[in-house]
């Protein structure tokens, strides 16, 4: 079974220990160690440094200049970005200077790792956070047969839908990906990704990891128990393992696992798309829509959940979560 953590009160001080700790364990077929996480072990100290010595103003700036100077470099994550996003939002001209887009589209996902790191300051700041439609949750929750939250990947949602969720005092299972925070080799994922994940779980009743050596669907027996139990569990709208659907995104198509919506048919519960975004320096917004419909079939959930998404991006363009929406757009394995 996928290693889970005890149920705990909403407001506790800290998180079971087994949520901290990565469930990844050795493969044959996933590298020891990265190039890109001895770049990202190098960048840590100096991204902690940043978000807890800086004020706000020079955090800012300071990023700006960073993100200007990274997008003239144009690294792999910022060339899939043109390749792969660009063409996406010129259909809608959602976008308009392709160099702005690219900037602003780094410099929002670099803003939403700070504010993470940001939680490692002993007071840090709490952010304005406003929560649209949480009747739909209490609505399914007084039905008995639970909800699954599904996640649109936008920037900030990582951390800000969790933190509105414990705010609620809604006790929320993760689906996690033993491979997220930045690493997705083995000693990587032990040793750098719970800087992310132990941020992320102090706001979560327990993180549901989908280990390396194991089929999804052992982490999905676990969520299809907590529905059972009338609990809440949330999925990041990707790709998956298994059968993807192919939904009309803004001119284009993306792909979208077939998963949550057939988790969510096969035991009767509430399938409530969630989307979170920023409006101004330290205020957001998560919006949980009603219920999708189920009774045509999951295809037919994909193809409203994209639509929402989708007219979501047409205001927040830059605000999609970069570099982890690769899978939508392109292939698992581009993914930098």
């Amino acid at each position: 079974m996928a290693r889970t953590a005890k149920h705990r009160r909403p407001g506790s001080a800290r998180p079971p220990a087994a949520t901290g700790r990565s469930t990844a364990s050795g493969s044959g077929k996933a590298p020891l160690w990265t190039a890109q996480d001895t770049r990202t072990a190098l960048r840590l100290p100096f991204t902690l440094a940043m978000a807890v010595l800086l004020p706000e103003n020079r955090r800012h700036d300071l990023l700006r200049r960073l993100v200007a100077i990274k997008v003239a470099r144009r690294p792999l994550s910022v060339r899939l970005a043109e390749r792969l996003l660009v063409p996406v939002f010129t259909v809608r001209r959602t976008i308009g200077d392709r160099t702005r887009f690219l900037t602003d589209l780094l410099f929002e996902n670099e803003l939403a790792r700070l504010a993470l790191f940001l939680r490692y300051r002993r007071r840090a700041p709490e952010p304005d956070i406003r929560v649209e439609g949480g009747e739909a949750v209490a609505a399914a929750l007084a039905a008995g047969r639970g909800a699954i939250l599904w996640v649109a990947p936008m920037a900030h949602a990582s951390l800000v839908a969790k933190m509105a969720w414990h705010r609620r005092g809604w006790m929320v299972s993760h689906l996690s990906r033993y491979s997220h925070g930045s690493s997705s080799s083995r000693l990587g994922a032990r040793l750098l990704n719970p800087f992310v994940c132990r941020v992320e779980d102090r706001y979560l009743a327990e993180r549901v990891r989908m280990r390396r050596d194991e089929p999804a669907a052992v982490a999905v027996r676990v969520l299809r128990r907590r529905l059972r139990e009338n609990r809440l569990v949330s999925i990041t709208a990707l790709p998956g393992q298994g059968e993807n659907a192919r939904p009309s995104f803004l001119g284009a198509r993306i792909r979208l696992s077939l998963g949550p919506p057939r988790l969510a048919a096969g035991v009767n519960a509430a399938l409530l798309p969630v989307f979170c975004w920023r409006e101004d320096t330290d205020r957001f917004v998560v919006r949980i829509d009603p219920p999708l419909s189920l009774d045509a079939g999951p295809e037919t959930a994909t193809e409203a959940f994209a639509r929402a998404f989708g007219a979501l991006l047409e205001r927040f363009p830059t605000q999609i979560a970069w570099p982890t929406a690769v899978g939508l757009f392109g292939e698992a394995d581009e993914v930098p």
